[in-house]
């Protein structure tokens, strides 16, 4: 999915060096994808951005209507197994994640971004996850790393998101930390605190983030 994603991106909506993709998705599995494919196009990733800002708007239904500020939108149906939309039922204009993604080539072979590269446009608004402005893809990773440490994540560990994150923690929890921890994640989208404890059990997690 992110080598789809990515070719997607720089080959048919020419998001490359310097341009900025705007992240409008709820927690999914969608989220990681986005990121990963977006730095592996070379662009940078605006989570929680500005869409009048953006080269492109990568959004979910409940997104498409502050998305049309955009000069383009790519919106997923958040369905399962990434699903796209009924036909007929997205805007004029707008791209279906879903129908656009599946048929592109399983390899990316775009270069790899440099480390002193643009890597994620940072809101305003301070970020629970203690980062601000503008990182580039070494303070990226240190970021995460930093993360990680603050959680207490350790390497093979399994982190659980839970509850409400601001969009940079969930860019750099669901996508970064991971890869830079050898950890991995369980994303819980509808939180049930009758049921958490059970959940933590099944999925052998040892640190969960998001819950009070």
């Amino acid at each position: 999915w992110v080598a789809k994603t990515a070719n997607l991106l720089a080959d048919e909506l020419d998001v490359g060096p310097g341009a900025v993709v705007a992240l409008a998705l709820p927690r999914h599995w969608l989220v990681p994808v986005v990121a990963l494919a977006t730095w592996a196009a070379g662009a940078t990733l605006a989570p929680g951005g500005d869409p009048a800002e953006a080269d492109l708007v990568v959004c979910g239904p409940d997104g498409l209507a502050a998305a049309s500020a955009a000069a383009q939108v790519l919106a997923a149906a958040l369905a399962p197994l990434g699903a796209p939309f009924p036909p007929g039922t997205l805007p004029l204009g707008v791209r279906d994640l879903g129908r656009e993604v599946p048929p592109q080539a399983d390899r990316f072979t775009g270069p790899p971004p440099a480390l002193t590269d643009p890597a994620l446009r940072l809101p305003t608004a301070a970020s629970a996850a203690g980062v601000h402005g503008a990182l580039d893809h070494a303070a990226l990773v240190t970021a995460a790393e930093d993360l990680a440490d603050g959680l207490g994540v350790t390497e093979g560990g399994r982190l659980l998101l839970a509850g409400a994150l601001d969009p940079v923690a969930e860019v750099l929890a669901s996508a970064v930390l991971p890869l830079v921890r050898g950890a991995s994640v369980v994303l819980v989208v509808h939180p049930d605190p009758a049921r958490q404890p059970d959940r933590m059990r099944a999925e052998r997690v040892s640190v969960a983030y998001g819950l009070t």
